[in-house]
């Protein structure tokens, strides 16, 4: 239980510790207590031990025998209250389905995590836990605890519909309750400042969702009820708004986040001295998720670069230096987006770093691994755009640096995600993309620079700060005259619909491989 509450709960406050162990007293001396546990918190004990025996260290596991009998029994016990769990509305039953959903979920079955996600999330808006005027009503412990519930629900839901590419039960515009909320229990799950931003941020998320989901739909004629379609820039803009706006102790460094290839240790020691441990992760997997939401927005603009790069008339712009802003004002929306994905995916890797240096990494029940794994993939693909024919000398210059610093960010990833313990799920995530890492090298375009043979340890340690913090593929000036104009109002829709079918599912990449024939 100890391991449960440690390497679980700490990442999905579902549970109140001291209410947990009153409850566990209860079921262990059933005569003693005044009335019964109902079915909702008996299957959470079952699946709470089942969970706890399951990423329990390899010290506890050696002494005490019979882990695995327990974790079997448990589960077993916890499956078959589902009937009951799912017919019966309290907020012990919420909690039991979202327990047993992690659970799956890090056990390579994300389809029935999902489906038991959403069931929770029926019963959660049934009893109102969405709406600040039904909690009001309740004592203060318990309003905390419904607050608490919904908040970690909400984060899970959206976090597997956007990565799964399927629908929400939860309508955000819905949702009306407050984020402040007094931690009365002491249960230590993120001061009122800290829930707000996350927060946000979820509801950004959602808004994202509803957009992709839109453009994801069979065609046919749109009603003019519909509502109309956000232009990705737009979102893209309200997702940096929220970065711009968060308190400034919430705020990772720039210098660590757009670090290249990796940030500088004497850096990443002083911020993490510098951070309380309990606020430190919590910070960074909010970063993390923010950074993952702009892949979600932007990877398949991404693909529409690297592709157009090999095909058969490719164009002669470089996408990788230009300003910002320039690809704004000339209409090649597809590059800039394309470059905030890479961008991003550099970042999560630099805060994944940090996260290892602080010691801080949980494979078996986070998402940290998951993250990497979304910004590995996004940084390989980088690797698989060539540059035209007849190059200007410097742009070729800066595609050779760019291609060394990319692979080394991902051999710096392979090492961190080689290096912790994971649960099954996150095992599956990163053999692909060790899978997907050979079968790019074993692609790379004649004369393009080879990782396996020329070493960018050798030559990037020697750079200053500054050409380590602006590499070449995120900031710097474009030399090529020629510029490819995107600005159609179908920008969004078309390309999100050509790239779906492998757009949504990393895990089937051999589908977009064999669409650009390098597989």
């Amino acid at each position: 239980i100890s391991s449960f509450f440690h390497t679980v709960n700490e990442n999905f406050p579902l549970l109140d510790r001291a209410s947990f162990y009153n409850k566990l007293n209860t079921y262990v001396y059933p005569d003693g207590s005044p009335e019964p546990l109902d079915d909702g918190w008996t299957a959470c004990i079952h699946t709470a031990v089942a969970f706890g025996c399951w990423v329990s260290d390899n010290s506890v596991r050696d002494s005490m025998t019979g882990l695995d009998a327990l974790r079997s029994r448990c589960w077993t016990l916890a499956r078959g209250a589902l009937p009951n769990l799912l017919t019966s509305c309290t907020v012990s039953n919420i909690q039991a389905l979202l327990l047993m959903a992690f659970l799956l979920h890090n056990n390579n079955d994300r389809n029935a995590a999902w489906t038991l996600t959403g069931s929770a999330a029926q019963l959660a808006i049934a009893l109102g836990l969405h709406r600040s005027d039904v909690n009001n009503s309740l004592r203060l412990i318990e309003r905390e605890t419904r607050n608490r519930v919904w908040y970690t629900l909400f984060t899970f839901e959206q976090f597997l519909c956007l990565s799964l590419g399927r629908p929400s039960v939860i309508d955000a515009r819905e949702v009306a309750l407050e984020a402040a909320c007094e931690d009365i229990s002491g249960s230590n799950w993120g001061p009122s400042p800290y829930i707000q931003v996350a927060v946000d941020l979820q509801r950004r998320a959602s808004r994202l969702r509803d957009a992709i989901a839109f453009v994801h739909r069979p065609p046919f004629p749109v009603s003019p009820a519909d509502s109309p379609l956000a232009h990705p820039i737009s979102l893209l803009d309200s997702l940096e708004t929220w970065e711009s706006t968060i308190p400034a102790y919430l705020t990772v460094p720039v210098h660590i986040l757009h670090a290249c290839p990796a940030p500088c240790a004497t850096d990443l020691d002083t911020f993490v001295s510098h951070c309380p441990p309990s606020h430190l992760r919590p910070m960074i997997l909010l970063h993390m998720n923010y950074n993952h939401l702009i892949i979600q927005l932007t990877r398949p603009y991404l693909l529409t670069v690297i592709s157009a790069s090999r095909g058969p008339t490719p164009r002669q712009s470089y996408p990788w230096t230009a300003p910002d802003n320039d690809l704004k004002t000339v209409g090649r929306g597809v590059e800039y987006l394309a470059r905030a994905c890479v961008m991003s995916a550099s970042r999560i890797i630099n805060l994944l770093v940090l996260l290892e240096s602080a010691r801080a990494i949980n494979g078996k029940s986070g998402l940290d691994l998951f993250y990497g794994y979304s910004a590995g993939m996004v940084l390989l693909l980088r690797r698989l755009w060539v540059l035209p024919r007849h190059p200007l000398e410097r742009t070729k210059q800066l595609e050779d640096t760019a291609q060394l610093q990319v692979q080394s960010m991902v051999t710096k990833l392979q090492s961190v995600m080689d290096s912790h313990a994971k649960c099954s799920t996150m095992q599956r995530f990163n053999a692909v993309v060790q899978k997907f890492d050979e079968a790019v090298l074993a692609n790379v375009p004649p004369g393009a620079p080879n990782p396996c043979r020329d070493s960018p340890s050798s030559s990037l340690p020697g750079m200053d700060m500054e050409s380590h913090t602006h590499s070449p593929y995120l900031s710097g000036h474009n030399n090529d005259p020629d510029a490819l104009v995107s600005g159609s109002s179908n920008l969004w829709q078309d390309s999100m619909r050509a790239v779906s079918q492998y757009s949504l599912d990393w895990s089937k990449f051999e589908q977009f491989l064999g669409s650009l024939n390098v597989a």
